[in-house]
């Protein structure tokens, strides 16, 4: 989103986006955004039912392909219905702008304040580290739970997506984890406030329906080799079992494997970072093992929480340096 150093030349749905302005008429009545209709503004611009009116040189350094778009002829365009004249150029429907202005977005409102030292580059920053921290490459126990308030769920497509173009591919494995966890709003997409669907692409489609089954089979695998891990004799303990070791016996063990089995079986959606005891009803995990093996469990699950935290990218096939 960064200056190029080369000048970009429109492309032909760009070209559209601005040649539309030919026909001298806007086909529909949209509503003025009341914060960004400023009346000694130089561009119009349209979006879905929605119009701006900005400053073309703030436009242009924000955005630098509108500097291409605009030296086009720009005819003087007016809205038959509604009586009303716009003496500077109408940009409809560009694609260019619709992802960052559609939704009327707190960051496109400040990067357009009248005197505001504000850059894109700076609201684009600002974004992706508040991401980072919903999304984080390194294993840890947010603070900030998913989804965060006035978050959905799905909002994790629009994430993957933002990740695809913004070139912030770090976020690409937590966010497709995240859209794994979908149910019918995977395919059906996020539906903003307006209407407008965002959809995974079908290759970040297909990335999730394979790693979801991939990662339920994980779940149960890292239980196994937790209690393997947990059992195994030879283990430094910090504190002794309460109940003589039984808790590792053949009898407990049969147990414990019908108690693992059927919580991997009866998650909605693949859970491996999340621990085993967390699933149990009390009874059900007062009866497994004795709280001293409940935490020598947990270190064990600890344990294979991290490595396969760093084989996370490699379910979406992804090749990320430095992960984790």
């Amino acid at each position: 989103m960064g200056q190029n150093s080369s000048p970009h030349k429109p492309n032909r749905t760009e070209v559209l986006a601005v040649t539309g302005m030919a026909q001298n008429v806007v086909a529909s009545s949209p509503e003025r955004d009341d914060k960004l209709w400023f009346d000694d503004g130089t561009v119009v611009l349209v979006v879905q039912d929605t119009e701006f009116r900005v400053y073309r040189g703030l436009l242009e350094d924000q955005f630098p392909i509108f500097k291409n778009l605009l030296s086009l002829p720009q005819p003087v365009t007016h809205d038959r219905d509604n009586h009303r004249d716009y003496p500077c150029p109408v940009v409809t429907h560009a694609s260019s702008c619709k992802n960052l202005c559609a939704r009327r977005s707190r960051p496109f409102r400040r990067a357009f304040a009248s005197g505001t030292s504000t850059t894109w580059p700076d609201v684009e920053k600002e974004a992706l580290d508040y991401l980072k921290m919903l999304f984080p490459s390194a294993l840890s126990r947010p603070t900030i739970s998913w989804p965060p308030k006035g978050f959905h769920p799905s909002s994790a497509i629009v994430v993957v997506n933002i990740a695809r173009l913004t070139g912030k591919h770090s976020l690409l494995p937590i966010a497709l984890y995240r859209c794994c966890q979908l149910d019918a709003n995977i395919t059906q997409g996020f539906i903003y406030s307006d209407g407008y669907r965002e959809t995974l692409s079908w290759e970040d489609l297909g990335r999730c329906f394979v790693a979801r089954s991939r990662l339920t089979q994980e779940t149960y695998r890292l239980y196994t080799r937790s209690f393997l891990a947990a059992s195994d004799t030879s283990r430094r303990r910090k504190e002794p079992c309460r109940s003589n070791n039984t808790c590792w016996e053949a009898v407990a063990a049969k147990k414990f494997f019908t108690v693992a089995n059927g919580t991997a079986d009866s998650l909605e959606h693949p859970l491996p970072f999340v621990h085993l005891e967390d699933h149990l009803p009390d009874d059900v995990r007062d009866t497994t093992f004795c709280d001293t093996c409940w935490k020598m469990f947990r270190e064990c699950e600890e344990e294979e929480h991290r490595v396969l935290w760093q084989r996370l990218p490699s379910f979406f096939g992804l090749d990320l340096l430095n992960w984790g």
